[in-house]
C-alpha cells in the first residue's frame, strides 16, 4: 500500500524489535537504519517524560511519490535549549541537566549527542532527500519525518 500508519501504544522498550520488524516491512526496499535513530529517539523522549508503558508513538509512511516516513511519539518534547542542535552534535555545556542524571555513556556526554541525527541528515540530504521536525512542546512530543525521492528509493 502507498500509505501505512503503524501506531504502538503503551509503548515500552521492550517493544522495540517488533516495531522495527513492522518498519522494516513497511519501508522496503529503504533500510531500516534511516528510521531506528528516529524511533529510538521517540522512545527516549517516552521514558524521559516518564510515561514508560503509557506513551504512544506513531509511524507514518507514504510511498505515493519516493518514501515519507515520520515518526511521532506523546514524549517530553525537544528541550528548547536542544533544539537549535538537533541534527548535529551537540555541546556538552548544553546538555540538559535531565540527560546528565540518566548515566548515560560518557561519549555521549563529551561532544557526541546528536550524532545519530546528525548522521541522518547527512546521508538522507546526499541522496537528495530532506529531514525536519515539528516540536508540539513540553510533555506533547514531537514528530521527526525523512523524504527520499523516488529516484533513490532503489539504490543503495
Amino acid at each position: 500500500p502507498a500509505l501505512t500508519k503503524l501506531v504502538f501504544p503503551n509503548w515500552k522498550m521492550d517493544d522495540s524489535a517488533e516495531a522495527l520488524k513492522q518498519i522494516a516491512e513497511a519501508i522496503k526496499p529503504i533500510k531500516l537504519g534511516l528510521v531506528r535513530e528516529l524511533l529510538y529517539n521517540a522512545s527516549d523522549s517516552i521514558m524521559l517524560d516518564g510515561k514508560s508503558d503509557t506513551g504512544t508513538i506513531e509511524v507514518t509512511i507514504d510511498k505515493s511519490d519516493g518514501i515519507y516516513i515520520s515518526v511521532r511519539d506523546n514524549g517530553q518534547g525537544i528541550d528548547p535549549q536542544v533544539e537549535p542542535y538537533l541534527f548535529q552534535w551537540m555541546p556538552a555545556t548544553l546538555v540538559p541537566e535531565r540527560l546528565l542524571k540518566m548515566n548515560m555513556p560518557q561519549d555521549l556526554l563529551n561532544g557526541r549527542l546528536g550524532d545519530g541525527l546528525r548522521q541522518l541528515k547527512d546521508y538522507v540530504c546526499g541522496i537528495g532527500g530532506a529531514v525536519g521536525y515539528e516540536n508540539f512542546g513540553e510533555h506533547n512530543g514531537a514528530l521527526f519525518w525523512l523524504r527520499i525521492p523516488k529516484e533513490a528509493c532503489n539504490s543503495d
